[in-house]
């Protein structure tokens, strides 16, 4: 039996609002959709509508943070990246690069993949992936 229909949200838990905001807003162009306070939790949530469908990216900001140790990009059992299709991967790094953020990974071909990669650290340290396939 099936019971997923679909994904509703991503959630990534944010050092700084207001700069993610600008990341996710400004920079990446996704539309803002609203923001709530729920106090009896203390945290504030911002969601975006992610393109392609009725996927929601939600922003979570706690009150009080707990520390989280560094991780690296070969460590199991964590949340790796979010990664969306794009028409021109060189024309995005470029933009990122002009909005302060220095890809770490490409533009490059994955060819065994049939994609063209560029990867980025949001303000938080949460990898996103912009990928176009190769024609």
């Amino acid at each position: 039996m099936k019971f997923a229909k679909g994904i509703h949200h991503i959630a990534i838990n944010v050092k700084n609002m207001e700069e993610s905001i600008k990341f996710y807003r400004d920079v990446l162009g996704f539309e803002q959709d609203r923001s709530v306070r729920l106090e009896d939790l203390k945290l504030d949530i911002t969601f975006f509508k992610l393109p392609g469908g009725n996927t929601l990216l939600e922003l979570i900001h706690y009150d009080e943070a707990n520390v989280i140790p560094p991780y690296d990009v070969t460590d199991r059992g964590i949340y790796r990246h979010i990664a969306f299709v794009v028409d021109n991967v060189d024309a995005v790094a470029e933009h990122l690069k002009k909005n302060g953020y220095e890809p770490h990974f490409g533009p490059t071909n994955l060819e065994a993949l049939g994609i063209r990669v560029v990867l980025v650290k949001d303000p938080n340290g949460v990898e996103v992936e912009f990928c176009q396939p190769i024609k």
